[in-house]
C-alpha cells in the first residue's frame, strides 16, 4: 500500500482522493509515523432523493377549487396600488 506524507497530501489532495476512489488505498504519514488510511466507501453514499420528500405528509389534504384563482382581487390591489 502506498504511503504518503502529510505535506504531499495536502499538495495532491484531488489526486490522491481519485486514486482511492479508483480502488488503490493509501496511507498518510506524519513524521514517518502512519496517521490515517484513505480508502474508497465500499458503495457510494448518494443523498436522498429531494422530489416527493414530504408526499406522506399532506395525504388527507386537498387543494381549494379556487385555488388558482383564490386572493385574484387582493394580490392584484397590491401590484396595481389602486391605479386604473
Amino acid at each position: 500500500m502506498e504511503t504518503v506524507s502529510l505535506v504531499e497530501a495536502k499538495a495532491n489532495l484531488s489526486k490522491l482522493v481519485d486514486q482511492a476512489a479508483g480502488g488503490s488505498p493509501f496511507v498518510i504519514t506524519k513524521h514517518g509515523r502512519p496517521l490515517v488510511m484513505v480508502s474508497a466507501l465500499p458503495t457510494p453514499v448518494a443523498p436522498p432523493p429531494r422530489i416527493g420528500f414530504l408526499k406522506d405528509r399532506f395525504e388527507d389534504y386537498e387543494l381549494p377549487e379556487d385555488f388558482d384563482t383564490m386572493m385574484a382581487g387582493e394580490i392584484e390591489e397590491l401590484f396595481e396600488g389602486g391605479r386604473q
